[in-house]
């Protein structure tokens, strides 16, 4: 409301919000207890008490008129899009769903591949240890005199089994190296299988106890699930206590 001329303007709500608070504020230092016999002041309470709610109610009638036409607007504008956006995350997630599955196909096949590349090198690598002991036996022969001991063959053997096993170890290597998924294409980089942990509470008194305790977020939600059951079932359930507190 403008003022005419020669008048104070009226304070607004905020303002006069304001002036309250300074006003309860000092009434606090000025009366830190309300006594016995303090019926007067009693009464100023109750006062402060009154003008605060109204306070409190002209405060949000104020703030919702200002807010609500936009909220309003902003509801009608995400209404406009979600209506596209939700038939359009569901188709992505159709073709999501299904290079998933091509790529977790690839994968299975190359970790498959890359097992029995590892067998291959763990054969290789066990026939190259017995080539080396076959040698050392024959040069162990050798040195005791015995004349066909075969210590030349045997050392071609081994050099060409270690040679056998160090390819097929390489192999190995990058076989087990390459089961890593990377799908390219498109004008972002290359995308791959990534892993996502789903977790299953399956006892939550052991689950608290390995934690710790409760924590403040996680006591929150059980006394709100116990507010729950009390109005279901008319009493609290067991391990909640409620206690009654008196005010104005």
């Amino acid at each position: 409301m403008v003022a005419l001329p020669g008048e104070l303007p009226n304070p607004t709500p905020l303002e006069f919000a304001k002036t309250s608070m300074q006003m309860m504020g000092k009434f606090l230092d000025d009366h830190p207890v309300i006594e016995l016999h303090e019926e007067a002041v009693a009464k100023q309470a109750k006062t402060h008490i009154d003008t605060a709610r109204g306070l409190l109610s002209g405060l949000e009638t104020e703030r919702d008129g200002k807010v609500r036409p936009l909220n309003d607007r902003v509801a009608e504008i995400n209404g406009v899009y979600k209506a596209v956006t939700a038939s359009f995350k569901k188709v992505l997630d159709d073709i999501r769903e299904k290079l998933s599955d091509y790529a977790k196909a690839v994968e299975n096949e190359r970790l498959r591949v890359a097992e029995e590349a590892r067998r291959k090198a763990d054969e290789a690598i066990a026939k190259a240890r017995e080539a080396e002991r076959l040698e050392q036996e024959a040069r162990d022969n050798a040195r005791q005199g015995e004349l066909e001991a075969g210590l030349a063959q045997r050392t071609v053997e081994a050099d060409v089994a270690f040679a056998d096993a160090k390819k097929a170890n390489r192999q190995a290597a990058v076989a087990e190296r390459d089961t890593n998924v990377k799908i390219g294409g498109g004008v972002g980089r290359s995308i791959g299988l990534r892993t996502s942990i789903t977790l299953t509470l399956d006892d939550p008194v052991k689950a608290i106890v390995a934690m710790n305790g409760v924590s403040e977020k996680t006591r929150e939600a059980i006394l709100s699930d116990a507010r729950a059951f009390r109005k279901l079932n008319g009493s609290w359930p067991a391990g909640v206590t409620a206690t009654t507190d008196r005010s104005v």
